[in-house]
This record gives structure tokens, sequence and C-alpha cells, in this order.
């Protein structure tokens, strides 16, 4: 399982202080992932709040808010 982060992220820090493997970092105000030291353990997908971190090549199964609706 190859994870990725998209770009929900919001910078919180969450998933970097609950990788396992400490391979996420931030740059540029995003947490970004080092392939060759991830463990592909998902705890850092699981502690993400806004379902940032997704396995590769799957898609959110619902939006990143609820729909806003205006009067």
């Amino acid at each position: 399982m190859k994870l990725q982060v998209t770009d929900r992220c919001t910078g919180c820090g969450t998933c970097i202080s609950n990788c396992h493997g400490h391979c996420l970092s931030m740059v540029d105000g995003r947490a970004v992932i080092d392939q060759s030291h991830c463990l592909s353990c998902g705890s850092c997908m699981t502690a993400c709040r806004v379902e940032a971190i997704l396995e590769e090549g799957d898609v959110y199964r619902r939006p990143a808010h609820d729909p806003i609706v205006l009067d």
C-alpha cells in the first residue's frame, strides 16, 4: 500500500506525530511522505481528521465539508 497526501492537507501536523516510521515532514505548510521510509501502516491516514491521506489511486468517498446553501 502506497500512501499519498492530497490537497486536503491543512498542515495541522497530526499525521506527523502519529507516524510510526518517522517518514512524514512538513513542506510549504503541507505534510509530505518520504516513501523510502514509509511502513505503509496507515497510522497517519487514520489520524488525519480531514482525510487528506489516501492510498495511491484512491478517491474521496465524501466531500471535505457539508454543502453550503445560500439563501
